[in-house]
């Protein structure tokens, strides 16, 4: 298989970038190429397994556009952009330990993660982190709250000069994704002009990812305040197109 037919995933952080990357995997590289960034559950432990064929890592990163468009060129890569609502995004990040590091670690016993204990989500949604490393301990030069990181970086991929028809990297959501299975697998399949390996498109049930969990979209409403969504919004617009306003099916 020839670079110009292997798919790179980018997007934010937690916005279903391993999810795509799995259902990308399954349903049209599986035999074919080595993922590298699979999450396996042979022995009902999360097991983290890195091929060492890393030149077909469908992994292209948390990166912009102009990155993706790069490496387009360079090495025939094939991008593709998945965004997903910021206060979803927001949720998930909290949820995360990895974004937790300057708390105070202690290893749980007899599990193999660190209990971790959280700011309160209030708290951690003002705080000011650093882009490239979230929870650094030290004030960083750039730092800025996590939506004002999120609205800039998605406001950068819609730019109208970052356009599909522009920079031929198609753009999903990770709620079409969610709730529109069937036609957004169509739709990437037009896009790139991709030959499925099955007859039905295979939806992976597992959630995917470092620290994964099932989540449903919208799940942000069990955690923003009033005063957290006014802060929010104080950041974001209320129209802007990264934000879910559909239904759910």
């Amino acid at each position: 298989m020839e670079n110009e037919d292997i798919l790179k995933v980018y997007g934010c952080l937690r916005s279903g970038n391993h999810w795509l990357m799995e259902v990308l995997y399954e349903n049209f590289y599986k035999g074919r190429v080595n993922l590298a960034r699979r999450i396996l559950d042979p022995d009902k432990e999360e097991v983290l397994r890195y091929h060492k064929h890393s030149h077909y890592d469908l992994f292209g990163g948390h990166r912009t556009p102009q990155y993706a468009v790069l490496v387009n060129k360079k090495h025939g890569f094939k991008p593709i952009y998945i965004y997903r609502d910021g206060r979803d995004m927001l949720v998930s990040l909290w949820r995360d330990p990895k974004f937790h590091r300057t708390e105070r670690w202690e290893r749980a016993e007899g599990t193999k993660l660190p209990e971790v204990h959280r700011r309160p989500f209030d708290e951690w949604l003002r705080r000011p982190v650093s882009w490239g490393m979230w929870a650094q301990s030290r004030p960083q030069k750039g730092d800025m709250p996590p939506p004002m990181h999120w609205y800039l970086y998605c406001r950068k991929w819609l730019h109208p000069k970052n356009h599909p028809t522009r920079t031929g990297i198609l753009q999903i959501r990770y709620e079409d994704l969610y709730y529109k299975f069937v036609q957004t697998m169509q739709e990437i399949t037009g896009f790139y002009k991709l030959d499925p390996i099955h007859k039905k498109w295979v939806r992976p049930k597992k959630p995917s990812g470092q620290f994964a969990y099932k989540a449903r979209p919208g799940e942000w409403g069990n955690h923003f305040s009033d005063k957290d969504l006014e802060y929010f919004y104080s950041i974001v617009p209320k129209n802007f197109p990264c934000l879910y306003q559909g239904g759910h099916e």
